[in-house]
């Protein structure tokens, strides 16, 4: 389990028992690995899943959880891959997943209300690409955190802040 991971679902737990006192409920969702594009070297593939998502609607990735994460309070998504339209650097490491900025719609359409950009592809495209995903996922309001961004929301009442530790190195001690 990612490092990121244990963080966010421990400070989930703590939220429960924080809210647990209260007379309201508060119901979140947490998804984890959302690629919502594809591999950059097959982005263009007549049967890759860029071109699914695009024929099928914009609403298809989420389409059979919609509904739930409509119905909870908060819907916190892994965002794994970048909102661009740049090319890929030379160099670059060989799965990098990106797709179209207007995909980031499909958050949107899945109900998902924060996005986490800290991971293993968030920055396949440098800082360039890490803020045209930021920039995609704010036309639709989507909020995010990760990489150096906090994020702090208060939803039925509680405040709720969200990071992303850094990747430990891989140096082993």
């Amino acid at each position: 389990m990612k490092k990121w991971l244990c963080v966010l679902l421990t400070a989930a737990l703590c939220l429960c028992l924080a809210t647990s006192a209260l007379a309201e409920t508060f119901t979140f969702s947490l998804v984890g690995d959302c690629t919502v594009g594809a591999q950059y070297k097959y982005k263009d593939y007549k049967s890759g899943y860029i071109k699914k998502i695009a024929a099928a609607g914009l609403d298809y990735p989420f389409s059979l959880v919609a509904d739930l994460f409509a119905a909870d309070d908060l819907t916190l998504a892994n965002c794994e891959g970048v909102f661009t339209n740049r090319r890929l650097k030379a160099g670059a490491k060989a799965m990098s997943l990106c797709a179209p900025p207007e995909f980031a719609e499909v958050f949107r359409l899945g109900h998902v209300d924060v996005c986490n950009l800290a991971n293993n592809h968030g920055k396949d495209f440098g800082t360039e690409g890490l803020n045209d995903t930021r920039a995609a996922l704010d036309a639709q309001g989507i909020a995010h955190f990760g990489y150096e961004e906090t994020l702090m929301l208060e939803v039925k009442g509680v405040k709720i802040g969200s990071w992303a530790m850094p990747t430990p190195s891989k140096r082993r001690v």
